[in-house]
């Protein structure tokens, strides 16, 4: 194993917790750790990092996420907060980005719009993007920096016919190629590989393939050197505890084979 490629621990257990960055493209669908079984309301997600010494074990909270939906059931906003434990233990969470998602009247997803903090002004907006579509298929992305409208980025899409995002192709303004990335999913819809390719960054190339059980829960994710075949991290998923829906509300997870995360989610349904 090349150790040189090897991600932190910590860095494992976020990218593990989260599965897709909580800003990238959801092509209107919910992200990777939504429950997927009832009409959900909100919910509330706790990741926790395990820190094992000899028979001691001791859990941090290392990041906190909120997700709100519409009436149709749809992802409204999704809120990060800058947890307790990172300021001082007694202060309350404060929200440090909230992403808010803007629909058509065709219930497609037209814009996302990132603020700064529990403020929602135009001086608070850092990032927005706005989607364009062809015969309501998901066509292109176009990312702006606020305030001002600059335009940052574009990327082209390419969906297959049942609507999943297959691959990502973002330039600059220049439409020099800044990255791709690409993804194959199963005859359920869920992912089960992706790779990314990166212009400006090293390594220019990774990859990355997914596990699920008979219900549809992600129970491996493996990370590769490169686009090559060679391992360089193993990250298992455990299920505790579920609801009376059939959502998990208690994820283990395990790198190398050692406990180094837990995931813990609140749910409220709508009546």
């Amino acid at each position: 194993m090349n150790l040189s490629f090897k991600l932190p621990l910590a860095c494992l257990v976020f990218m593990a917790s989260c599965s897709i960055c909580f800003a990238q493209y959801s092509d209107g669908k919910n992200p990777a750790w939504a429950p997927v079984h009832g009409k959900i309301d909100s919910v509330i997600i706790n990741g926790f990092a395990v820190t094992n010494t000899g028979k001691d074990q001791s859990k941090q909270n290392k990041y906190k996420l909120g997700l709100a939906y519409n009436e149709d059931g749809q992802l409204g906003h999704q809120d990060m907060y800058t947890t307790s434990v990172k300021q001082q233990p007694t202060a309350p969470d404060r929200i440090q980005l909230r992403i808010i998602n803007n629909y058509d009247i065709d219930r497609r997803l037209i814009g996302m719009t990132i603020y700064h903090g529990d403020t929602y002004g135009s001086k608070s907006s850092f990032v927005k993007e706005v989607y364009s579509y062809k015969n309501d298929t998901l066509i292109e992305a176009k990312r702006y920096g606020m305030p001002g409208d600059v335009l940052l980025s574009v990327t082209q899409i390419r969906q297959d016919k049942a609507g999943n995002v297959i691959e990502r192709s973002t330039s600059d303004t220049s439409q020099k190629l800044i990255s791709r990335f690409t993804t194959t999913y199963n005859a359920h819809g869920e992912r089960i590989e992706a790779t990314e390719h990166h212009i400006n960054i090293t390594p220019k190339d990774r990859r990355w393939t997914h596990t699920y059980d008979k219900k549809g829960n992600l129970i491996k994710d493996v990370y590769y050197a490169g686009a090559g075949a060679e391992v360089t991290s193993t990250v298992d998923y455990k299920y505790t505890k579920f609801d009376k829906q059939h959502n998990w509300l208690v994820k283990n997870i395990y790198s190398e084979g050692k406990l180094a995360g837990v995931v813990e989610r609140e749910i409220t349904y709508r009546k």
